[in-house]
């Protein structure tokens, strides 16, 4: 039986922090609103970036503006950051093992899966991935499933078995903070996993 190793991708995989800060930033001064800096943001960033502009002020008024459109703006500024984006410290050396050890690689992304393939191919490890489970367009992007009951169904369609997280070392958070598995409020019900034993195919 063959393991399965899942990992999120920006923030975790891709050192995007600097794109999403850069972003973060541009909405701000849209709004008439204080930049900050990268110690602010690693203290506010959330999943939704609605809730890091709520968290940093803006009104309700405002955020919905920014949402108008599947986040349009945003994106048009974080893409053409994102892609000059390098990998984190680690994942060619996480992927090159998995590879060896016959793995399943699987990414599981709340963003989009083409431009997120299209990074794969760019830093040269799309051929590590064997299968990227996100949103397949702009417009469905936080409408549909989330992450947890997409990897549910792609486990139950390929007939793997959740295993106990007890052997994993670290959950990555989205603003690129890891922090120990021992943290026992994030350890049953971790929302990024990077590089850890998640499941096994059958044999």
């Amino acid at each position: 039986m063959n393991p399965v190793l899942v990992f999120d991708w920006n923030g975790t995989q891709l050192d995007d922090a600097h794109a999403l800060l850069q972003t973060t930033n541009a909405i701000l001064d849209r709004f008439g609103r204080p930049t900050i800096h990268m110690d602010t943001f690693r203290k506010h960033c959330d999943v939704l970036l609605s809730l890091l502009y709520r968290s940093l002020g803006m009104s309700r008024d405002e955020v919905a503006e920014v949402d108008r459109d599947g986040s349009a703006a945003s994106h048009e500024t974080y893409e053409p950051l994102a892609d000059k984006a390098d990998l984190r410290e680690g994942p060619h050396r996480h992927l090159e093992l998995a590879r060896r050890e016959a793995a399943l690689s699987i990414i599981v992304s709340n963003h989009i899966v083409a431009p997120l393939r299209s990074q794969l191919r760019r830093l040269g490890i799309n051929n590590y991935i064997n299968e990227v489970l996100a949103f397949e367009s702009r417009t469905t992007q936080y409408q549909l499933m989330g992450n947890g009951e997409r990897l549910r169904l792609y486990m139950q369609k390929n007939n793997l078995e959740r295993r106990r997280q007890s052997s994993s070392s670290a959950i990555c958070r989205p603003n690129g903070h890891c922090t120990p598995f021992s943290d026992s409020k994030r350890m049953d019900h971790p929302r990024f996993c990077f590089g850890f034993v998640l499941a096994r195919g059958e044999s």
